[in-house]
């Protein structure tokens, strides 16, 4: 999530710290994905869900120390587990093979360019984190931000739901159909 929030704030120059955020974004509470972090700057979201911006907060925390732990997982050394080495090597694979495949993309991609390495990074997550699984009070951290994302997410949907649904604005998708321009809707990300 740290290196996600640094990409929000990226330049559209190509630096592996974007693509690495990028990467990690799917095991780390990636709630920029989800509800882009400039778009609490209009404050109409905190004016309509202020009950939902604890939560928010407890999923950027809870992200940053993830993503700072997975990091750290990388250069730590376990003698006494060779499959430590193994997933980690799968995973620094797996980020080679997304940049190059970005390489060849027009535009920066965005996170759902990575989904397809998804499992990688979920693997080399939960393999990193099982050390420290063990200890209770980490167990209470991560169900407790497990919980949060839960009831931002639903914050987050009935947001949604209210402004950008097509069920609730269906005469913009059918005039949009009719018209055959499906610009009346919105951009593709590539012309935004």
């Amino acid at each position: 999530m740290f290196l996600h929030c640094l990409n929000s704030i990226r330049s559209t120059s190509r630096n592996s710290s974007s693509f690495l955020g990028i990467y990690f974004g799917y095991a780390c509470f990636d709630l920029n994905r989800f509800r882009p972090l400039d778009a609490f700057d209009s404050g109409r979201f905190q004016d309509l869900f202020p009950w939902a911006i604890p939560f928010m907060y407890i999923i950027i925390i809870s992200g940053l120390l993830q993503a700072l732990w997975l990091l750290i997982s990388f250069f730590r050394k376990n003698k006494n587990d060779p499959m430590t080495r193994r997933v980690t090597n799968l995973s620094i694979v797996g980020f080679i093979l997304f940049f190059i495949s970005s390489l060849f993309s027009l535009t920066v991609p965005l996170s759902h360019a990575a989904v397809l390495f998804f499992p990688l990074v979920v693997i080399y997550a939960l393999h990193s984190l099982r050390e420290p699984m063990k200890q209770r009070w980490v167990k209470v951290w991560l169900y407790s931000a497990f919980a949060s994302a839960m009831i931002f997410y639903a914050a987050n949907g009935l947001d949604r739901y209210r402004t950008i649904s097509i069920y609730k604005n269906r005469e913009a998708v059918v005039k949009a159909l009719e018209q055959n321009d499906y610009r009346l809707v919105g951009k593709r990300r590539y012309e935004q």
